[in-house]
Parts: structure tokens; sequence; C-alpha cells
């Protein structure tokens, strides 16, 4: 029974070496194979199992030792195929090497270029095509597309110039009942003017533009067609001449600025402050204040006739004894005569105007430090008007926006507010409208760029505005 026993004991012994004996020469058996693969988008297979990726780079597969069959693919590649040799003592290395399918094609052309009528590029194109015949074309706007065919070839490095695509052209008849007017195409000014006929037009839809020398101008969509002739007839509104009285206008182009008084002292008012910021659109304003000649014209009096004496009379001085009614009333008038949209200034815009815009030299007076240079007041006006632009102007070239006679804004007279206003007009309501820029009987101090006055005098008058 003992001996049964020993026997069995040895039997499970030698069945447990056996078995480790199995699984040490079971790993000695494996080895890997090493793949180096310079191939975008390679796949190897081996023995016929499914595929494994193993391009670009370094590609590593544990293999039992011995011989194997493996197949390596790549797109627009030949399939490469064979065995390799997997041993125990070292690693095994494959490095594959895969012909090309494919040709190596630059295409270039002037315009959008397409294979096969797949777009592929604009201007020049390099990539790869298999094997085959192609129709290769160049497309471009308003031109006729060219288009040739091509045979490929694996392994050809080709570059294939491409013919430009040729124009379509029709023409234009333009015309207008103002001669010599410019002409622009797609905003390009041409070297005909009305009438001509302009030639070699692309077709396709485009702008016409027409610019008469008055700065009218008409603009139209058009349609070019290849082969044929567009007859264009631009018509003109006929401007009547500026009215005698029309006064000339300085163009102000819009900003923000500082309005009031910002540094304390002896020259700034309680009525000057607080200083705040003003955002104003562009404007016109008078170059000069109205003159008497302007209001004979308009309203068919003198200042003789309306005060009852002679007083200042010239027909190139600026306008005065008139009260902001009065304005008010020439203004009307004006309109009336002129289809247009004069108005007096609003405060906010004769201080701006003033102190030059956005040239603003930030003088104390309108166009200096001196006020001499650019006013008539009270130590050299003589108690009397000037001539109008007989002194120096300001920095948007404006005379006399300090003294010879008080301008009327439109504005009611109120207080100042501090927060920012964009286009400000003034109180809604009140008992006087402002008045600024002094005359020639006030002190020095009414001549600033920011003084504030009401109320008026004989020495009162205004120039215009005019929204731009």
């Amino acid at each position: 029974m003992k001996q049964i026993k020993h026997t069995r004991f040895i039997t499970l012994i030698m069945l447990l070496m056996s078995t480790m004996v199995f699984s040490q020469n079971n790993e000695a058996a494996m080895q890997f194979l090493v793949v180096n693969c310079s191939v975008e988008g390679a796949t190897i297979k081996i023995d016929g199992k499914p595929s494994e990726a193993c391009g670009t780079g370094t590609f590593q597969k544990l293999l039992t030792c011995g011989t194997h069959q493996y197949t390596i693919e790549a797109p627009m590649y030949y399939a490469l195929s064979g065995t390799v040799e997997i041993k125990a003592s070292e690693k095994s290395y494959l490095t594959p090497d895969l012909k090309s399918a494919f040709a190596a094609i630059s295409l270039n052309g002037d315009g959008d270029i397409y294979v096969n009528d797949e777009r592929k590029a604009a201007g020049s194109w390099n990539g790869r095509l298999m094997p085959g015949q192609y129709k290769v074309e160049v497309r471009k706007a308003s031109h006729r597309s060219s288009v040739r065919s091509i045979e490929v070839k694996a392994g050809e490095n080709q570059t294939i110039p491409l013919q430009a695509p040729a124009p379509m052209y029709g023409s234009l008849n333009v015309s207008a009942n103002v001669e010599n007017a410019a002409i622009l195409i797609d905003g390009v000014k041409q070297k005909e003017t009305t009438p001509d006929i302009i030639k070699n037009v692309l077709i396709g839809k485009r702008e016409i533009e027409i610019q008469a020398s008055d700065n009218q101008f008409y603009k139209q969509e058009i349609e070019v067609t290849e082969g044929k002739i567009l007859f264009i007839d631009a018509q003109f509104s006929k401007k009547a001449p500026p009215h005698p009285a029309e006064p000339e206008m300085i163009a102000v182009q819009g900003g923000t600025f500082r309005m009031g008084c910002s540094t304390p002292g002896s020259d700034c008012f309680k009525n000057e402050r607080p200083a705040h910021d003003v955002t104003l659109s562009s404007f016109s304003i008078g170059k000069y204040e109205v003159t008497q000649a302007q209001w004979k014209l308009i309203m068919g009096t003198t200042i003789e006739q309306r005060i009852g004496e002679s007083y200042f009379q010239d027909d190139n001085h600026p306008m005065h004894y008139v009260s902001w009614k009065d304005a008010q009333e020439f203004i009307s008038r004006l309109n009336a005569a002129t289809g247009k949209q004069y108005r007096l200034p609003t405060e906010a815009e004769w201080e701006y105007a003033a102190r030059g815009g956005n040239k603003s030299q930030n003088y104390k007076y309108s166009g200096s430090h001196n006020i001499s240079d650019v006013a008539w007041f009270k130590d050299n006006s003589e108690r009397h008007t000037h001539p109008i632009g007989t002194k120096l102007p300001n920095e948007l070239g404006i005379y006399d926006m300090s003294g010879n006679v008080s301008e009327w804004c439109s504005d009611w007279y109120g207080a100042y507010s501090s927060s920012p206003q964009q286009d400000p007009i003034g109180p809604s309501s009140g008992s006087v409208h402002v008045l600024r820029g002094g005359d020639g009987l006030s002190a020095a101090v009414d001549y600033r760029v920011l003084a504030r006055t009401s109320g008026g005098n004989r020495l009162s008058g205004f120039r215009l505005a005019h929204p731009q």
C-alpha cells in the first residue's frame, strides 16, 4: 500500500517538471518582428490575420519562432508580400520598400483648378493621381474655361502648365444729360467719359457709377452679356444756380470735445461750468456772419429802414440789430427760396466750430491767443462793425467767431449739465436765447470761445448752419 502511494507521488512530481519545461520552451520560442515603414497609412497583415497599422514609424509584433507570411499595403502604393523568419536568438527586422502606384502632378493655371470636375486649388496644385486619363480645367469668373486632357502613369513626376481662361466681353454704350461725366465700373474709373462706348467689359453682374462735376452721381447694377451692347442713359437733375443770398459754408467733421471751462480762474464764470463731454455729428457752418447784403436780398430791408436812422450801413458788414426771431424769419425765407435746410447752429456746434473742431489748437479766442489777430473788439472796433473776413480765420477757416457782432444760437439759455451729451439742443424752454462770440462793445472775456451771454443788443447778428 505504501509502495503505491510512493509511485503516485513520483508521477505527480514528473508531471509538474514536464509542465515547467514546456512553459520555459514556449517562452523561448517567441521573438519580436520590427517593421520600419515610411509610408503614411500603411497596414500589415501577418499569416492572414486582421491588418494592423504600421506606418509611419516603428511597428513591433511578438511572434512565435518560425516562418510567417506578411502583406503590407498602403493607399496609392502597390502591395508588398513575402515571408519573414523569426528566430529566438534576436529580433527580426523588416524595412519594406513600397512602390508607388501614383504619379506626382503639379498643375499651374490662372484661376481655379479642377480635375475631373473636382476643385483642387486656386492658381496651383501639387498632388497625386492614380494612373489613367484625366480632364483638367481652369475656371475663372467671366472667362471661358481652359480644358485639356492628361494621361497619368505610375511613378511619374509631371509639371503641367495650363492655358489661361479666355475673357468674355460685352460693351457699354453710356450716355447722360451731362457731358464729360466720369464713368466707374466696379469702382474703377474708366478713361472714357460721357457720352462714349466702353468696349471689353467683362461679362456678368457689374456696378456702373456715373459722376457729374457738381457731385451728383448715378449708380446702377447691370448685367453684361458676351458680344452684346448694353445701353445706359444717366439722367441728372438740373441744379438751379445758388441763390445770391446763400452763404459760403465750411464743412465741420463731427467729433467729441470738452465743452465749457475746465480750468478754474478769473477767466472762467459760473455759467461756463461744469465742463462736460459733447459728441457732435458732422455739420456745416457759415464761413462768415450773415451780411447786410444777404439780409437785404431775402428780407428786402436795410438797417436804416429797420431802425429809422443811418447806422453802420454797408453791404459787406455783418447784419446786426437782429433779434432771435428776426434770424428765424430770415432762415425761413431763405429755405423757401433755396429748398434747403439752413438753421442757426446749436450752442455746442458753435463752440466746437469756434474751437477749431478736430483741428483745434486750444486757443483762448477763435483762432489765436492774441485777440487783436482774430477779432474786432472794444479796444479796436471804434464801437461799430467792420467788413467780414478782415481778421485772421480760425483752424477751420472760419472768420469773426470772436468779435464784430455777437451771434445767436438756436438754444434757450440755461445751466450746463456735467453728463456727457450727444448732439445737444439745449433746454426745452426758457426766457432768452444764447448769444456767443462777443461784439465790438464787449470786454475781452466775452470773446473767449467758451464765453456765454444772452439777451441781445444792437450789435447782435448771426451765422448759419446746415446739416451735412
